[in-house]
Order: structure tokens, then C-alpha cells, then sequence
């Protein structure tokens, strides 16, 4: 997978969990927090990546604060073989194993596996999103009421 994590000119607080090549956390917060998740990085034979996401996320929802700098650049160098099919299907099936090795096994919520709620989380619409969606919902609300006659 080619990573690019870029957010821009500005620098200022993260809202969303870091991945990427180039992040440094201050040694006390990595002991403080468990570190990496080693099941969850690159290992021989395997693609799977996503201790680095699981980290800042496990950071932000402990109330941690993270920053985005955009003058830390890293040049980094893509193998040729990250640029072939076979590699993205290793790569994408490698992220699922991770995806659910980062939740374990946990039970259903009525019925419908937990896994699939793991990413609501990170979705909250913006004001003008959730205005919508109150006015959509008061539309709907009220073509029920007259019956649906003023479509």
C-alpha cells in the first residue's frame, strides 16, 4: 500500500488517528499507553500493518493529544513490488486479519457481529451534515403524517 498521510500546510491537533512512515511519540507516553501492538505490524511473510493506526487511536481515546506537523517530511522508497496487483491483494487481505485481530473475539450485538460497529465511532458528521440530516428525517416525518399527498 502506498501511504500518504497529508493533511496539509497547517500544523495543529489530529482528529483522526495517524498512519504512515514518519510519527514520533515521546518515549513516556509509548510506556504509559503499552506501546505497538506487535501482532499487528510487519513481520516476515505477512503484510499485515496497522500498529501504528491502533496506537494513535488507543492515544486519542484515552484522551491523549496528538499533532499533525506537515514540515516532517520523509522520503521513503516504494519497492516495485508495492505497485503490482498481487501485492494489493496481499496487502488489503493482510488488513482484514489485522482488523480483526485489533478487536479479538468479542460477542454479537443483536446478532450482528461487533466488528461491524467498529467504525462508526470514527464517523461523526460535520453541523452542516447532521442539519441535513434532521431536515431529511422532519421531511420524511412529515410525508408520513399527510399521508405522502404532498410529495
Amino acid at each position: 500500500m502506498l501511504a500518504l498521510f497529508d493533511l496539509g500546510e497547517e500544523a495543529g491537533e489530529l482528529k483522526e488517528a495517524p498512519f504512515g512512515a514518519n510519527m514520533a511519540f515521546r518515549k513516556e507516553i509509548v510506556a504509559k499507553h503499552g506501546g505497538f501492538r506487535t501482532d499487528l505490524g510487519p513481520c516476515p511473510g505477512s503484510e499485515i500493518r496497522n500498529e501504528d493506526t491502533e496506537f494513535g487511536r488507543r492515544l486519542m481515546r484515552s484522551g491523549e493529544r496528538l499533532r499533525y506537523e506537515p514540515s516532517a517530511i520523509v522520503h521513503h522508497p516504494v519497492p516495485e513490488n508495492r505497485l503490482k496487483g498481487e501485492y494489493f491483494l496481499a496487502f488489503w487481505f493482510a488488513h482484514g486479519r489485522a482488523s480483526i485481530r485489533k478487536g479479538g473475539k468479542r460477542s454479537d450485538i443483536a446478532g450482528i457481529p461487533r466488528h461491524l460497529f467498529d467504525h462508526f465511532e470514527d464517523w461523526k458528521p460535520t453541523a452542516g451534515q447532521n442539519d441535513q440530516m434532521v431536515a431529511d428525517a422532519k421531511g420524511e416525518r412529515n410525508m408520513l403524517d399527510d399521508g405522502g399527498r404532498n410529495q
